[in-house]
This record gives structure tokens, C-alpha cells and sequence, in this order.
């Protein structure tokens, strides 16, 4: 097929969390897969993840989608594959687009994180690529088109075949967020050694607590924005996370290490580590503190396929991915971690037998060439 990629690409690095993987990932298993991969390099995808006015979006929105349905209608794409945000979207060019005979598809991973349900602004898609388990219902619910397919990632050939030797200790790589801090923090204060990689840790330490808000309008326009997005429940969560900043600076500071540099050193990290860890909770006012929900995440598909020896948390449809006793192991608990990393630590035969496994099945079962195949037979689009 001749696919047309819009997935956060751009010239300009932003200061916003990483985004131009995305791109990069699904370029090369698209391409790998024989599929030939076009791109408007003039559109600036990234500028719509930052904050802009409404008068700077909707110039923005409509230069951008101009561009794409032009480039469309010129270079006639099999298919179009997008990674959209909702204030991303366009509705009526991608309707346009559609028209033209060119079907849109939608890959969007935090479905669980950002919304309640579908947002709006998708409904135009021809299709929707929906990574997360739980947020399967949500789309079937609405009567929108989906396909349930594992996070898009690729790894070059030097990573397709596990280490021969360990270099590091077990590593967690991963910005900071206050939930990874306490889990992170329980288990090493249980004797978990630990080494931890990722933005924010090192350069701010951790984070602190939002001044309060002086004015009683500006606050209970806050309250209501709050309860408006994430229900009424929302607020006694949002007074749970209080004094829960910091709460194991001292016990994790000595732990922290520079984050990856590249994409090449990630893949080199987590597979040097004895075990690599994977955290899928995420902070939510929708959810208390102490019982946080999860999804599984890109590195629950990163990781195996570079052959780490792999620990995840628990996350809805986990088990659908991999066989957890053979292929990659799960926790619950700060408790469940500690044990499981040291129980690997002092087996170095099951974690040799825990890498060939999941590598094997990531590399069999969850590439980009398995899901576009499943997209491109859903839309009969070759």
C-alpha cells in the first residue's frame, strides 16, 4: 500500500514530552513491511500538541490539513494513518479526504488517560486503532469502527536477538509522576535495587505541590472545570493526592540516573538491564490515589522486542499479549515487584528463558506489519 504518515512529525523540537518516536517507529515497520510510506514534510504536526490560542489553532488547523488534503489528492494515497490529539483534528477535511476515496485511520494511545469516552472529535475517521484494552468498549459503545492492535513498535535488526551479557542493574526507564515515585519507592525501601531513568527525576527532583489558588471565583471555576472532565468523583480523589509529594525523595535520589540520550541507547539500556521495569499506572483525579488505574503501555511492547528480561504492572488485556509466567512476569504491589525482580536476580536461567520468549512473540505477533495487515483487511485496502 501507499500510506500517507501524519504522526507528530516536525522540524522543530518542542519542549514537550517525547513525540517524534512515534513517527520514526511507524515509518520503519510500515516500510519493512513493503509498504511505501509518503510524508508532507512542510506540515508541522507538533505545533498542535502545544498550547495555542484559539485564533493560532485555527490558523494552525486550517494550514495544516489544507496542506494534507492537497498532498492527498496529489500523490493518492492508498490510506491515510494519522496519530491525532482531538484539537488535532479537522473534521471536515478529513471528511474531504475521505470523499476523495482515501480512508483515514486514527492511532491514538491514551484513550484510558485522557477521556471518558471517545472524544468528538474522531468520529470522522474511517477507523480507529485502539491500543488499549478497555478502551475497546468505549468505541464499540459509540458505534465507531476500531481494531484492538498493540502499541506501534519497531526495533533495528542488531536488537532482534537477545544480549549475551547483562550490563546493568534492573532499570526503570520512564519520566517522573508522583505514582511511579511511591511505587518505585516501596520497593526499593524493600531492598529492590534499581537504577531509574527518565526526564524530570534528576533535573527538579520531584514534583511540587501547585500554589493555592487565592481568588474563590478562579478556584471554583477550577472545581468545576475539574468535575466537568472527570466527574464528580473526581474530587475527593483530587484531596487523596495531597502530601503525597516527596514522600521518597530521600529513599530514591541515590537511584536516579541521566536518561537515555537517543533512541538507540533505550533499546541498548533495556537490554543490558537483569530486568527491566515497566510501570502502567498513570495519575488521574477520576481514580483515588491509592488505587490508581493502568494500561498497558508502549514499553510493554518496546522492551520484549529487544529482548529485556521484562517486569510490567498488571494492566487490563496484559495477559492477551504474553503468557505471564513464561513470557514477561506482572505485579500489583510495590511488594509483588520486589519479590518478583528478586527472584529473577537469582535465577539468571529463567531470565535468559524470559527474553528469547518475549522477544519471540513481540517480534511474531505484535509488530506493525501484523496490525496494518488487520487494518488494511478491515478497510479491504491493499
Amino acid at each position: 500500500m501507499k500510506i500517507l504518515l501524519a504522526a507528530q512529525q516536525s522540524k522543530v523540537v518542542y519542549p514537550i514530552p517525547a513525540y517524534g518516536f512515534w513517527a520514526e517507529y511507524l515509518r520503519n515497520g510500515l516500510a519493512e513491511a513493503g509498504h511505501v510510506v509518503i510524508e508532507n514534510e512542510q506540515i508541522d504536526w507538533a505545533r498542535g500538541l502545544l498550547p495555542l490560542s484559539p485564533s493560532e489553532r485555527s490558523r494552525w488547523l486550517d494550514e495544516s490539513w489544507s496542506a494534507t488534503t492537497k498532498f492527498a489528492r496529489d500523490q493518492r494515497p492508498d490510506l491515510l494513518l494519522g496519530y491525532f490529539f482531538p484539537s488535532q483534528v479537522a473534521a471536515g477535511a478529513v471528511a474531504e479526504i475521505q470523499a476523495a476515496g482515501v480512508p483515514c485511520v486514527n492511532f491514538f494511545c491514551d484513550n484510558v488517560r485522557e477521556f471518558r469516552e471517545p472524544p468528538a472529535e474522531f468520529r470522522p475517521f474511517a477507523l480507529h486503532w485502539v491500543p488499549e484494552f478497555e478502551a475497546v468498549a468505549w468505541y464499540e459503545m459509540a458505534g465507531w469502527p476500531c481494531v484492538h492492535a498493540p502499541m506501534p513498535a519497531w526495533v533495528p535488526a542488531w536488537a532482534r536477538t537477545p544480549p549475551d551479557t547483562e550490563t546493568l542493574p534492573p532499570t526503570f526507564i520512564g519520566t517522573h509522576d508522583i505514582l511511579r515515585e511511591v511505587l518505585l519507592g516501596q520497593a526499593v525501601a524493600l531492598g529492590m535495587p534499581l537504577e531509574i531513568r527518565g526526564g524530570s527525576w534528576a533535573e527538579s527532583g520531584f514534583d511540587k505541590p501547585a500554589p493555592e489558588t487565592r481568588s474563590w471565583s478562579r478556584a471554583l471555576a477550577n472545581q468545576w472545570t475539574l468535575v466537568r472532565r472527570d466527574g464528580w468523583r473526581a474530587l475527593p480523589n483530587k484531596l487523596s493526592y495531597r502530601g503525597a509529594s516527596s514522600r521518597f525523595r530521600a529513599v530514591l535520589g541515590p537511584h536516579i540516573r541521566t536518561a537515555p540520550a537517543s533512541g538507540e541507547e533505550l533499546l541498548r539500556t533495556l537490554r543490558g538491564a537483569s530486568v527491566a521495569v515497566g510501570v502502567n499506572r498513570f495519575p488521574s483525579f477520576r481514580h483515588p490515589f491509592d488505587t490508581p488505574a493502568s494500561y498497558s503501555r508502549l514499553r510493554d511492547i518496546e522492551a520484549p522486542m529487544t529482548g529485556a528480561c521484562y517486569v510490567t504492572e498488571w494492566a487490563p488485556g496484559l495477559d492477551r499479549l504474553y503468557d505471564l509466567e513464561k513470557e514477561v512476569l506482572a505485579y500489583r504491589t510495590p511488594e509483588e515487584l520486589a519479590a518478583t525482580v528478586g527472584g529473577l536476580l537469582a535465577d539468571a536461567e529463567r531470565r535468559k528463558a524470559l527474553r528469547q520468549a518475549a522477544q519471540r512473540r513481540a517480534l511474531s505477533e505484535h509488530t506493525i506489519a501484523r496490525s496494518i495487515g488487520r487494518i488494511s483487511a478491515f478497510l479491504g485496502v491493499k
